[in-house]
């Protein structure tokens, strides 16, 4: 399976946090393992981490404010051409690689018709609402969003079809609302969306509203490290 074919990766950021883009970059070359389109946008100023799979996309909005954060996502989703894109935050860095399960997570989405495969660890705090299934992926349980749950539109780290979420979409949102009222927009048809728990990014202990926390900073110098050693013996496979 050709993934570049069948999925790309959408992260949104703003340019008041790009002191996490190094982080953010290092993070998926150096230790995500996929070579897919990584389309990375932000505000006005464009990221600038210079890395062969990223394509770094801004809105270009002098007055930007934060309820063009659901404009943002519009324009980069109308740039994407694959059936399906990995929608995840700025502040989810990748600690290992999902190289060989990420053809199971596809193979699943077109054999269930998904909407959406939610790929993280759910943590306490979140409330989602989920029905058991008969579904698994390397022996682990898919679970199933029930119809009303909360969150139906999350910026966790999920799989999306595109058009389905271009459909529930909506201009002139911020991020708390775009998650809200779209949930709200999702319920009004039937969906097809679905959770594998995982852990393979960072989720929490490393930034926190625009602040490098002392183990992201720890997290960020080793990847520096590692790059460069990789890069002196050569030990990364090419893709």
């Amino acid at each position: 399976m050709n993934l570049k074919n069948k999925i790309s990766v959408l992260i949104p950021t703003c340019d008041s946090y790009s002191n996490c883009w190094e982080g953010l970059g290092l993070s998926w070359e150096v230790l995500s393992g996929l070579d897919l389109n990584i389309y990375v946008i932000s505000d006005n100023n464009k990221f600038n981490y210079e890395y062969k799979n990223i394509i770094p996309l801004s809105i270009n909005k002098p007055d930007y404010t934060k309820y063009d954060f659901s404009n943002k996502l519009i324009y980069a989703l109308d740039k994407i051409k694959t059936k399906y894109v990995l929608l995840m935050c700025d502040d989810m860095w990748p600690e290992r690689s999902i190289k060989d399960i990420m053809p199971k997570f596809i193979k699943f989405m077109d054999n269930e018709q998904a909407d959406c495969l939610r790929i993280h660890e759910k943590l306490h705090w979140w409330e989602y609402n989920f029905e058991t299934s008969d579904k698994f992926i390397e022996g682990n349980r898919v679970l199933k969003m029930q119809q009303d749950s909360v969150w139906l539109l999350t910026h966790n780290a999920a799989i999306w079809n595109v058009e389905y979420l271009k459909s529930i979409m909506f201009p002139n949102e911020d991020p708390w609302n775009n998650e809200i009222l779209g949930t709200e927009r999702a319920k009004l048809k039937s969906h097809n969306q679905y959770h594998y728990n995982i852990r393979w990014y960072l989720q929490i202990h490393n930034f926190d509203r625009g602040n490098i926390l002392p183990y992201g900073q720890a997290f960020i110098d080793d990847l520096r490290y590692k790059k460069q050693f990789n890069k002196e013996f050569d030990i990364w496979k090419k893709f």
